[in-house]
């Protein structure tokens, strides 16, 4: 399953909010350096979705704002 989100990092709270779209939009305190902000994403993705952060991976948007993450189902089991 493909998930959409949109990471807003340096934020002053970590927040995770679904629009009506279906993207996320997930504002994470780390910088967007040396893949701090895609990996706590991550994390912050995994938890909202009751997934362990192994079931979530990055696929596109390594370098801008926007990403796709894939959550693999089967790696909770």
């Amino acid at each position: 399953m493909l998930i959409k989100v949109r990471v807003f990092p340096n934020s002053r709270k970590e927040s995770i909010e679904k629009d009506a779209d279906g993207t996320y939009r997930i504002k994470v305190r780390v910088p967007a350096e040396r893949n701090q902000a895609n990996v706590r994403a991550r994390e912050l993705l995994a938890t909202a979705l009751g997934q362990k952060p192994g079931a979530v991976k990055l696929v596109v948007g390594h370098r801008g704002p926007n990403k796709r993450f894939e959550v693999n189902l089967k790696v909770n089991q």
